[in-house]
Protein backbone atom coordinates (compact mmCIF):
# COMPACT_ATOMS: atom_id res chain seq x y z
CA UNK A 1 0.00 0.00 0.00
CA UNK A 2 1.36 3.43 -0.97
CA UNK A 3 0.42 6.70 0.79
CA UNK A 4 1.33 9.75 -1.31
CA UNK A 5 2.36 12.86 0.64
CA UNK A 6 2.75 16.14 -1.26
CA UNK A 7 5.47 18.46 0.09
CA UNK A 8 5.55 22.14 -0.90
CA UNK A 9 8.10 24.78 0.05
CA UNK A 10 10.43 27.28 -1.51
CA UNK A 11 14.09 26.35 -2.27
CA UNK A 12 16.30 26.19 0.86
CA UNK A 13 13.24 26.19 3.13
CA UNK A 14 14.31 22.92 4.77
CA UNK A 15 12.22 20.25 2.99
CA UNK A 16 14.99 17.65 2.89
CA UNK A 17 15.93 18.42 6.49
CA UNK A 18 12.31 17.87 7.51
CA UNK A 19 12.04 14.48 5.74
CA UNK A 20 15.28 13.27 7.32
CA UNK A 21 14.08 14.50 10.74
CA UNK A 22 10.74 12.71 10.32
CA UNK A 23 12.49 9.43 9.56
CA UNK A 24 15.01 9.78 12.41
CA UNK A 25 12.24 10.66 14.91
CA UNK A 26 10.06 7.71 13.86
CA UNK A 27 12.99 5.30 13.88
CA UNK A 28 13.96 6.47 17.38
CA UNK A 29 10.43 6.14 18.80
CA UNK A 30 9.55 2.88 17.01
CA UNK A 31 12.86 1.12 16.19
CA UNK A 32 12.65 -1.70 13.69
CA UNK A 33 9.43 -0.56 12.00
CA UNK A 34 10.76 1.98 9.49
CA UNK A 35 13.54 1.96 6.93
CA UNK A 36 14.76 3.87 3.88
CA UNK A 37 15.52 2.18 0.55
CA UNK A 38 19.24 1.55 0.17
CA UNK A 39 19.83 3.77 -2.86
CA UNK A 40 22.20 6.61 -3.66
CA UNK A 41 19.25 9.02 -3.85
CA UNK A 42 18.74 8.67 -0.11
CA UNK A 43 22.29 9.75 0.68
CA UNK A 44 20.86 13.28 0.59
CA UNK A 45 18.75 12.55 3.68
CA UNK A 46 21.74 11.21 5.61
CA UNK A 47 23.89 14.17 4.58
CA UNK A 48 21.14 16.61 5.53
CA UNK A 49 20.85 15.03 9.00
CA UNK A 50 24.63 15.08 9.48
CA UNK A 51 24.80 18.74 8.41
CA UNK A 52 22.01 19.68 10.85
CA UNK A 53 23.74 17.88 13.68
CA UNK A 54 27.13 19.38 12.86
CA UNK A 55 25.74 22.93 12.63
CA UNK A 56 23.82 22.70 15.91
CA UNK A 57 26.65 20.95 17.80
CA UNK A 58 29.76 22.71 16.50
CA UNK A 59 31.98 25.00 18.54
CA UNK A 60 30.86 28.03 16.53
CA UNK A 61 28.51 30.39 18.32
CA UNK A 62 26.74 31.26 15.06
CA UNK A 63 26.51 30.05 11.47
CA UNK A 64 24.81 31.10 8.23
CA UNK A 65 22.71 29.35 5.57
CA UNK A 66 22.76 30.99 2.14
CA UNK A 67 19.91 30.74 -0.37
CA UNK A 68 22.32 30.28 -3.27
CA UNK A 69 25.13 27.94 -4.07
CA UNK A 70 23.39 24.62 -4.85
CA UNK A 71 21.04 23.27 -7.48
CA UNK A 72 17.42 23.09 -6.29
CA UNK A 73 15.85 22.51 -9.67
CA UNK A 74 15.66 18.72 -9.23
CA UNK A 75 12.27 17.35 -8.17
CA UNK A 76 12.75 14.57 -5.63
CA UNK A 77 10.67 11.70 -4.34
CA UNK A 78 11.54 9.98 -1.08
CA UNK A 79 10.03 6.77 0.32
CA UNK A 80 9.81 5.77 3.97
CA UNK A 81 8.93 2.09 4.24
CA UNK A 82 7.09 0.57 7.20
CA UNK A 83 6.89 -3.17 7.62
CA UNK A 84 4.62 -4.95 10.10
CA UNK A 85 4.54 -8.71 9.80
CA UNK A 86 3.63 -9.62 6.24
CA UNK A 87 2.19 -6.16 5.50
CA UNK A 88 4.19 -3.32 4.07
CA UNK A 89 3.26 0.35 3.87
CA UNK A 90 5.12 2.97 1.83
CA UNK A 91 4.92 6.69 2.62
CA UNK A 92 5.98 8.46 -0.58
CA UNK A 93 7.07 12.09 -0.02
CA UNK A 94 6.85 13.97 -3.33
CA UNK A 95 8.02 17.51 -3.95
CA UNK A 96 5.34 19.51 -5.78
CA UNK A 97 3.74 16.62 -7.74
CA UNK A 98 1.86 17.71 -10.86
CA UNK A 99 -1.09 15.38 -10.23
CA UNK A 100 -2.47 15.31 -6.66
CA UNK A 101 -5.80 13.58 -7.31
CA UNK A 102 -4.55 10.45 -5.51
CA UNK A 103 -2.96 12.46 -2.70
CA UNK A 104 -4.76 13.00 0.61
CA UNK A 105 -1.90 14.38 2.73
CA UNK A 106 -0.30 17.76 1.98
CA UNK A 107 2.70 19.10 3.92
CA UNK A 108 3.48 22.81 3.62
CA UNK A 109 7.06 23.57 4.72
CA UNK A 110 7.12 27.22 5.83
CA UNK A 111 10.27 29.31 6.32
CA UNK A 112 9.29 30.84 9.67
CA UNK A 113 11.78 33.77 9.78
CA UNK A 114 10.57 34.99 6.37
CA UNK A 115 6.90 34.70 7.37
CA UNK A 116 7.32 36.37 10.77
CA UNK A 117 9.32 39.25 9.27
CA UNK A 118 6.57 40.10 6.77
CA UNK A 119 7.90 38.22 3.70
CA UNK A 120 4.88 35.94 3.32
CA UNK A 121 5.24 35.59 -0.45
CA UNK A 122 8.78 34.18 -0.06
CA UNK A 123 7.96 31.95 2.92
CA UNK A 124 6.03 29.29 0.95
CA UNK A 125 2.49 30.16 2.10
CA UNK A 126 1.07 31.04 -1.33
CA UNK A 127 2.28 27.84 -3.01
CA UNK A 128 0.80 25.73 -0.20
CA UNK A 129 -2.57 27.53 -0.29
CA UNK A 130 -2.81 27.21 -4.09
CA UNK A 131 -1.98 23.49 -4.12
CA UNK A 132 -4.36 22.61 -1.27
CA UNK A 133 -7.23 24.70 -2.65
CA UNK A 134 -6.89 22.94 -6.00
CA UNK A 135 -6.88 19.57 -4.23
CA UNK A 136 -10.07 20.46 -2.34
CA UNK A 137 -11.75 21.35 -5.63
CA UNK A 138 -10.73 17.96 -7.05
CA UNK A 139 -12.94 16.31 -4.42
CA UNK A 140 -12.25 13.65 -1.82
CA UNK A 141 -10.86 14.01 1.68
CA UNK A 142 -7.75 16.11 2.27
CA UNK A 143 -5.40 17.04 5.13
CA UNK A 144 -3.08 20.05 5.11
CA UNK A 145 -0.23 19.94 7.64
CA UNK A 146 1.38 23.37 7.95
CA UNK A 147 4.94 22.74 9.15
CA UNK A 148 6.90 25.87 10.15
CA UNK A 149 10.63 25.09 10.35
CA UNK A 150 13.51 27.22 11.69
CA UNK A 151 10.98 28.33 14.30
CA UNK A 152 12.96 27.82 17.53
CA UNK A 153 13.39 31.59 18.04
CA UNK A 154 9.61 32.06 18.01
CA UNK A 155 8.13 28.98 19.70
CA UNK A 156 10.37 29.44 22.74
CA UNK A 157 9.54 33.12 23.08
CA UNK A 158 5.91 34.10 22.39
CA UNK A 159 4.11 31.10 20.93
CA UNK A 160 0.81 33.02 20.91
CA UNK A 161 2.00 35.58 18.36
CA UNK A 162 3.66 32.84 16.31
CA UNK A 163 0.52 30.65 16.05
CA UNK A 164 -1.68 33.69 15.40
CA UNK A 165 0.51 34.66 12.43
CA UNK A 166 0.41 31.13 10.99
CA UNK A 167 -3.38 30.95 11.48
CA UNK A 168 -3.82 34.27 9.71
CA UNK A 169 -1.69 33.17 6.75
CA UNK A 170 -3.79 30.01 6.28
CA UNK A 171 -7.18 31.43 7.26
CA UNK A 172 -8.47 31.06 3.67
CA UNK A 173 -8.09 27.27 3.43
CA UNK A 174 -9.08 26.83 7.09
CA UNK A 175 -12.37 28.62 6.38
CA UNK A 176 -13.00 26.46 3.31
CA UNK A 177 -12.34 23.38 5.42
CA UNK A 178 -14.84 24.57 8.05
CA UNK A 179 -17.61 25.45 5.58
CA UNK A 180 -17.73 24.24 1.98
CA UNK A 181 -15.55 21.18 2.60
CA UNK A 182 -16.63 20.51 6.17
CA UNK A 183 -16.44 16.90 7.25
CA UNK A 184 -13.83 15.85 4.69
CA UNK A 185 -10.88 18.20 5.19
CA UNK A 186 -8.68 19.38 8.05
CA UNK A 187 -5.87 21.89 8.58
CA UNK A 188 -3.30 21.58 11.39
CA UNK A 189 -0.15 23.49 12.35
CA UNK A 190 2.85 21.46 13.55
CA UNK A 191 5.99 23.52 14.30
CA UNK A 192 9.11 21.37 13.92
CA UNK A 193 12.52 22.01 15.44
CA UNK A 194 14.88 20.32 12.99
CA UNK A 195 17.91 21.48 15.01
CA UNK A 196 16.59 22.56 18.40
CA UNK A 197 19.99 23.86 19.48
CA UNK A 198 20.10 26.88 17.18
CA UNK A 199 17.75 29.82 16.63
CA UNK A 200 17.35 32.34 13.81
CA UNK A 201 19.01 35.69 14.60
CA UNK A 202 19.10 37.81 11.43
CA UNK A 203 19.01 37.80 7.62
CA UNK A 204 22.02 37.93 5.32
CA UNK A 205 21.65 40.61 2.66
CA UNK A 206 23.32 41.17 -0.70
CA UNK A 207 22.67 44.53 -2.39
CA UNK A 208 19.69 45.05 -0.10
CA UNK A 209 18.10 41.67 -0.94
CA UNK A 210 17.82 38.75 1.47
CA UNK A 211 20.42 36.16 0.46
CA UNK A 212 20.42 33.88 3.50
CA UNK A 213 19.79 33.45 7.20
CA UNK A 214 22.08 33.55 10.23
CA UNK A 215 21.55 31.34 13.28
CA UNK A 216 22.95 31.47 16.81
CA UNK A 217 23.72 28.29 18.73
CA UNK A 218 22.41 27.67 22.20
CA UNK A 219 25.49 26.55 24.11
CA UNK A 220 23.32 24.87 26.75
CA UNK A 221 21.19 22.79 24.34
CA UNK A 222 23.21 21.70 21.28
CA UNK A 223 21.42 19.33 18.86
CA UNK A 224 17.85 18.59 20.01
CA UNK A 225 15.30 17.97 17.20
CA UNK A 226 11.66 18.02 18.28
CA UNK A 227 8.16 17.24 16.95
CA UNK A 228 9.15 15.88 13.49
CA UNK A 229 7.41 12.55 14.16
CA UNK A 230 4.13 14.43 14.75
CA UNK A 231 3.85 15.12 11.02
CA UNK A 232 3.43 11.40 10.33
CA UNK A 233 1.30 10.80 13.44
CA UNK A 234 -1.25 13.46 12.46
CA UNK A 235 -1.29 12.13 8.89
CA UNK A 236 -1.92 8.54 10.01
CA UNK A 237 -4.69 9.70 12.40
CA UNK A 238 -6.46 11.36 9.46
CA UNK A 239 -6.02 8.28 7.24
CA UNK A 240 -7.46 6.01 9.93
CA UNK A 241 -10.59 8.14 10.11
CA UNK A 242 -10.76 8.22 6.32
CA UNK A 243 -10.81 4.42 6.25
CA UNK A 244 -7.54 4.04 4.35
CA UNK A 245 -6.50 0.93 6.28
CA UNK A 246 -9.83 -0.87 6.65
CA UNK A 247 -8.91 -3.53 4.07
CA UNK A 248 -5.40 -4.08 5.44
CA UNK A 249 -4.21 -6.86 7.74
CA UNK A 250 -4.64 -6.81 11.51
CA UNK A 251 -0.91 -6.38 12.17
CA UNK A 252 -0.66 -3.32 9.96
CA UNK A 253 -3.80 -1.81 11.50
CA UNK A 254 -2.34 -2.35 14.98
CA UNK A 255 0.88 -0.63 13.92
CA UNK A 256 -0.78 2.44 12.40
CA UNK A 257 -2.94 2.78 15.52
CA UNK A 258 0.26 2.75 17.54
CA UNK A 259 1.60 5.60 15.40
CA UNK A 260 -1.61 7.63 15.70
CA UNK A 261 -1.98 7.10 19.45
CA UNK A 262 0.96 9.44 20.12
CA UNK A 263 -0.35 12.32 18.00
CA UNK A 264 -0.31 15.55 20.01
CA UNK A 265 -3.90 16.52 19.23
CA UNK A 266 -4.32 18.30 22.57
CA UNK A 267 -0.80 19.68 22.80
CA UNK A 268 -0.94 23.48 23.06
CA UNK A 269 2.26 23.75 21.02
CA UNK A 270 0.26 22.62 17.95
CA UNK A 271 -2.88 24.18 16.47
CA UNK A 272 -5.78 22.53 14.67
CA UNK A 273 -7.35 25.24 12.52
CA UNK A 274 -10.20 23.03 11.28
CA UNK A 275 -11.37 19.41 11.15
CA UNK A 276 -10.38 18.40 14.67
CA UNK A 277 -12.85 15.50 14.56
CA UNK A 278 -11.10 14.09 11.46
CA UNK A 279 -7.81 13.78 13.32
CA UNK A 280 -9.01 11.74 16.29
CA UNK A 281 -7.54 8.23 15.81
CA UNK A 282 -10.43 6.59 17.73
CA UNK A 283 -13.23 8.39 15.86
CA UNK A 284 -15.48 6.13 13.75
CA UNK A 285 -14.24 5.59 10.22
CA UNK A 286 -16.32 6.29 7.14
CA UNK A 287 -19.29 3.97 6.66
CA UNK A 288 -19.65 1.60 3.72
CA UNK A 289 -21.32 2.60 0.46
CA UNK A 290 -24.41 0.44 1.25
CA UNK A 291 -24.98 2.38 4.47
CA UNK A 292 -24.80 5.64 2.52
CA UNK A 293 -27.42 4.43 -0.01
CA UNK A 294 -29.78 3.39 2.78
CA UNK A 295 -29.30 6.75 4.46
CA UNK A 296 -30.07 8.59 1.21
CA UNK A 297 -33.29 6.60 0.69
CA UNK A 298 -34.42 7.26 4.26
CA UNK A 299 -33.64 10.95 3.77
CA UNK A 300 -35.71 11.09 0.60
CA UNK A 301 -38.68 9.49 2.37
CA UNK A 302 -38.49 12.10 5.12
CA UNK A 303 -38.10 14.97 2.69
CA UNK A 304 -41.14 13.76 0.74
CA UNK A 305 -43.41 14.44 3.73
CA UNK A 306 -45.62 17.46 4.21
CA UNK A 307 -43.17 19.05 6.65
CA UNK A 308 -40.36 19.34 4.10
CA UNK A 309 -39.92 23.12 4.06
CA UNK A 310 -40.25 23.53 7.81
CA UNK A 311 -37.78 20.71 8.30
CA UNK A 312 -35.21 22.25 5.96
CA UNK A 313 -35.58 25.68 7.51
CA UNK A 314 -35.28 24.36 11.05
CA UNK A 315 -32.33 22.19 10.07
CA UNK A 316 -30.53 25.16 8.56
CA UNK A 317 -31.20 27.24 11.65
CA UNK A 318 -29.87 24.46 13.85
CA UNK A 319 -26.83 24.07 11.63
CA UNK A 320 -26.21 27.82 11.75
CA UNK A 321 -26.38 27.74 15.54
CA UNK A 322 -24.07 24.72 15.63
CA UNK A 323 -21.62 26.40 13.24
CA UNK A 324 -21.61 29.58 15.28
CA UNK A 325 -21.19 27.66 18.54
CA UNK A 326 -18.39 25.65 17.00
CA UNK A 327 -16.69 28.80 15.75
CA UNK A 328 -16.97 30.47 19.16
CA UNK A 329 -15.71 27.33 20.90
CA UNK A 330 -12.75 27.15 18.52
CA UNK A 331 -11.97 30.82 19.10
CA UNK A 332 -12.24 30.38 22.87
CA UNK A 333 -10.02 27.30 22.72
CA UNK A 334 -7.52 29.18 20.57
CA UNK A 335 -7.45 32.11 23.03
CA UNK A 336 -7.06 29.72 25.96
CA UNK A 337 -4.27 27.93 24.16
CA UNK A 338 -2.52 31.19 23.44
CA UNK A 339 -2.85 32.29 27.09
CA UNK A 340 -1.45 28.97 28.26
CA UNK A 341 1.46 29.26 25.88
CA UNK A 342 2.14 32.83 27.02
CA UNK A 343 2.13 31.65 30.64
CA UNK A 344 4.48 28.80 29.75
CA UNK A 345 6.76 31.24 27.94
CA UNK A 346 6.73 33.63 30.92
CA UNK A 347 7.42 30.75 33.29
CA UNK A 348 10.31 29.59 31.13
CA UNK A 349 11.70 33.14 31.01
CA UNK A 350 11.45 33.37 34.81
CA UNK A 351 13.21 30.01 35.19
CA UNK A 352 15.95 31.13 32.80
CA UNK A 353 16.40 34.42 34.69
CA UNK A 354 16.48 32.54 38.01
CA UNK A 355 19.10 30.12 36.68
CA UNK A 356 21.19 33.01 35.33
CA UNK A 357 20.94 34.81 38.69
CA UNK A 358 21.99 31.65 40.55
CA UNK A 359 24.94 31.20 38.21
CA UNK A 360 25.96 34.83 38.72
CA UNK A 361 25.60 34.51 42.51
CA UNK A 362 27.69 31.34 42.45
CA UNK A 363 30.38 33.13 40.43
CA UNK A 364 30.40 36.10 42.82
CA UNK A 365 30.63 33.74 45.82
CA UNK A 366 33.65 32.01 44.30
CA UNK A 367 35.27 35.38 43.60
CA UNK A 368 34.55 36.50 47.20
CA UNK A 369 36.18 33.35 48.65
CA UNK A 370 39.20 33.81 46.38
CA UNK A 371 39.50 37.49 47.39
CA UNK A 372 39.34 36.56 51.08
CA UNK A 373 42.12 34.00 50.58
CA UNK A 374 44.27 36.59 48.78
CA UNK A 375 43.65 39.10 51.59
CA UNK A 376 44.61 36.51 54.23
CA UNK A 377 47.87 35.75 52.38
CA UNK A 378 48.59 39.47 52.09
CA UNK A 379 48.09 39.91 55.85
CA UNK A 380 50.41 37.01 56.55
CA UNK A 381 53.08 38.51 54.28
CA UNK A 382 52.60 41.93 55.86
CA UNK A 383 53.03 40.42 59.33
CA UNK A 384 56.14 38.60 58.21
CA UNK A 385 57.60 41.76 56.65
CA UNK A 386 56.73 43.74 59.81
CA UNK A 387 58.61 41.28 62.04
CA UNK A 388 61.61 41.37 59.71
CA UNK A 389 61.50 45.17 59.66
CA UNK A 390 61.44 45.37 63.47
CA UNK A 391 64.41 43.01 63.67
CA UNK A 392 66.31 45.17 61.17
CA UNK A 393 65.50 48.32 63.13
CA UNK A 394 66.80 46.69 66.34
CA UNK A 395 69.98 45.62 64.53
CA UNK A 396 70.43 49.17 63.21
CA UNK A 397 70.02 50.62 66.72
CA UNK A 398 72.55 48.11 68.06
CA UNK A 399 75.07 49.00 65.33
CA UNK A 400 74.58 52.72 66.00
CA UNK A 401 75.22 52.14 69.71
CA UNK A 402 78.37 50.22 68.87
CA UNK A 403 79.41 53.01 66.51
CA UNK A 404 78.92 55.62 69.24
CA UNK A 405 80.99 53.50 71.63
CA UNK A 406 83.81 53.22 69.11
CA UNK A 407 83.71 56.99 68.52
CA UNK A 408 83.93 57.63 72.29
CA UNK A 409 86.88 55.30 72.57
CA UNK A 410 88.61 57.05 69.67
CA UNK A 411 88.10 60.45 71.26
CA UNK A 412 89.48 59.18 74.58
CA UNK A 413 92.45 57.69 72.79
CA UNK A 414 93.05 61.05 71.03
CA UNK A 415 93.04 62.94 74.28
CA UNK A 416 95.53 60.54 75.84
CA UNK A 417 97.78 60.86 72.76
CA UNK A 418 97.81 64.66 73.00
CA UNK A 419 98.61 64.50 76.71
CA UNK A 420 101.39 62.04 76.08
CA UNK A 421 102.94 64.23 73.36
CA UNK A 422 102.76 67.27 75.67
CA UNK A 423 104.98 65.66 78.26
CA UNK A 424 107.70 65.26 75.76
Amino acid sequence: MVINISVTGRPFSGKTSLISSIYKALDASMPGYFRLPETEDFDALGKSWDNLKASASSSRSEFAVKFTGSDNSEIWEYDVLMKSGRDELTFCFQEDPEDTRDTKIFVAVIDTPLLMSGHEEASGVKEAVDVFTKALNDGGSRLLLVVPVKCEAYTRRDNREFLARISEAFSEVAELSRTEYRGRSAVAVIPVHTMGGAAFSEFLRDDGKISGEKFKRDKNVNFRPEFADQVMRFAVSFLIHDGAFKTEGKELNATVMKIASSAGLNDERFAILSGHELLEPNAPVKKSGGWKVAAMIAGLVVLAGAGYYAFVRMDRQKQAVIDESTRQAEEAASRAQQEIELARSSEQSAITERDDAMKEASTLLREKVQAEKRAERAEQLAGRYKSQNEALQAEIRKLRAELESVKSQLEEAGKKRKKFLGIF
